[in-house]
């Protein structure tokens, strides 16, 4: 007599996922180590859109002033850098629970050739970074007219 066996569908799933995990340990165990009073690096979450004649980055970083952050802008590249501190040191037994990231992190945006880089803004205000960066005119989208009055659009020469 044979014996049924019930599928579990997401059996697989979750034997693959752990499979995962104990490869990343494995390879990067560093991940997977606490660091104190939860330090170590973050990664700031970014939007960056486009607009007609500019593209924009807005990055959170709440809890941090203006002072502490950098700027780069170099070849085709943006980095924005910084650290994150805690406000007061406090003994790591005191804590119940840190949830918040702190540290240093440095995240590098490849830029569009269309970007002009000497039209490069940034402000900060209220836990937000924004870098607006202009595109260069010849980059920017132009209106075509249909019809007999139409002008002709010509390619210039390099």
């Amino acid at each position: 007599m044979s014996t049924l066996t019930r599928w579990q569908p997401f059996r697989e799933i979750t034997s693959l996922q752990e499979r995962m995990n104990q490869l990343f340990n494995d390879f990067f165990p560093e991940m997977n180590e606490p660091s104190p009073l939860g330090a170590s690096w973050f990664a700031p979450k970014t939007d960056i859109y486009e607009e007609d004649d500019r593209i924009v980055l807005d990055m959170e970083l709440p809890g941090m002033r203006e002072e502490d952050l950098n700027l780069t802008l170099e070849g085709n590249s943006l980095t924005v850098s910084g650290e994150r501190k805690m406000e007061k040191e406090r003994k790591q037994d005191r804590y119940h629970r840190i949830e918040r990231s702190y540290g240093s992190f440095s995240r590098t945006f490849s830029l569009p050739a269309t970007v002009d880089q000497n039209a490069v803004d940034a402000r900060f205000e209220n836990g937000i970074l924004h870098v607006s960066m202009t595109k260069r005119a010849d980059a920017r989208p132009r209106q075509i007219k249909i019809g007999k009055d139409a002008k002709q659009i010509t390619a210039k020469a390099a």
